[in-house]
């Protein structure tokens, strides 16, 4: 039997009951680079490889001809935003003949020995929906993530120091780097693809436990999360903020708020949601630039979260209303 780079026991049993499936944008070079490094033995060492973009250049797809990998490649002719790339990867995965799918994006990592320990980690629990590995941060002062406990985010918690040695229950994670359930995907069970781009994570972690699975933080599962930083202080504090484009501000205010109508979360949850505004604000207006274009689409965010928008609103491109040729909704032939 074939080992592969990466295996800590040269045993590939457990990743053929794996799906890989990689979500692209964009990312031509980085998506090629993941790829070549599954098929750098020649074959993989999972039941299926596919990868999900949008609006593609073609470069992947020549690239996946060129050496005849046996890679299923979908190509939406429209913009699918986070969600529905990951809705269209989980019921492309559901096809196959495998149990689970590895989730990754092209700017995460394959690690096989690692992907393992997931997959040892989902069997031996029962009712598994979801496992997630143990996410190292160190563009966030090298700190590492500690299990998410609640549905209602603000800052994920954070220790300097890795204090997590058992595996844990857990309610949601970054959907880069997790272990699916395909028999989740096949009872019918997919994220809300209307949200379009930012939170998709949480809706579809709360979609699972809503339905009675349970959710793993692996701890012997390690992910560095390439989630990119800078430190700020604000009142003696030291902050790790992003620096996204202004545009993104108006999906983390709206699509907070279509979760927490859809998920009942009552005043508690709209206090969290006027909370991250006044925090995405205050930040905007100390740290980033563009501020008042971020002001602005924080607050139709909010109204359009109140008033049940979804969809894609604002361009990536432009970083304004999309065209009406831009909004469209998932169909998989």
């Amino acid at each position: 039997m074939a080992t592969f780079a990466g295996d800590d026991d040269g045993v590939s049993d457990l990743l053929r009951r794996v799906v890989l499936a990689i979500s692209a944008f964009r990312s031509d070079q980085e998506v090629i680079a993941l790829l070549r490094q599954v098929f750098s033995e020649g074959s993989s060492p999972f039941k299926g490889v596919l990868v999900v973009d949008s609006l593609s250049s073609g470069a992947i797809e020549s690239e996946i001809k060129l050496h005849g990998w046996p890679v299923q490649f979908h190509n939406a002719s429209y913009n699918l935003g986070a969600a529905g790339n990951h809705a269209t990867r989980m019921k492309l995965a559901a096809k196959y003949d495998a149990d689970w799918c590895f989730a990754v994006n092209a700017d995460g990592e394959v690690r096989f020995d690692a992907i393992r320990q997931l997959v040892r980690t989902a069997i031996a629990h029962e009712n598994v929906g979801a496992v997630y590995p143990t996410r190292f941060r160190p563009n966030r002062g090298q700190s590492w993530e500690l299990a998410r406990k609640t549905f209602l985010p603000m800052s994920p918690p954070v220790r300097t120091l890795r204090t997590m040695e058992m595996d844990e229950e857990v309610l949601w994670s970054s959907s880069n780097g997790a272990l699916y359930n395909l028999a989740v995907a096949r009872k019918g069970i997919f994220v809300w693809e209307d949200l379009w781009m930012g939170w998709e994570d949480l809706a579809y972690s709360w979609l699972l436990w809503k339905h009675g699975w349970n959710q793993i933080q692996c701890s012997q599962s390690v992910f560095t999360d390439p989630y990119e930083h800078r430190a700020v202080h604000l009142l003696g504090r030291r902050l790790f903020i992003h620096d996204k484009p202004p545009w993104i501000s108006y999906y983390t205010v709206r699509n907070l708020a279509l979760f927490v109508r859809r998920s009942g979360s009552g005043i508690r949850g709209w206090l969290v949601v006027l909370l991250r505004f006044w925090q995405e604000a205050t930040l905007a207006v100390l740290f980033k630039k563009a501020k008042l274009s971020r002001i602005k689409l924080l607050s139709l965010g909010l109204i359009d979260g109140i008033l049940g928008r979804t969809g894609m609103i604002i361009s990536p491109i432009t970083g304004k209303h999309a065209q009406k040729s831009e909004i469209r909704q998932v169909q998989l032939t």
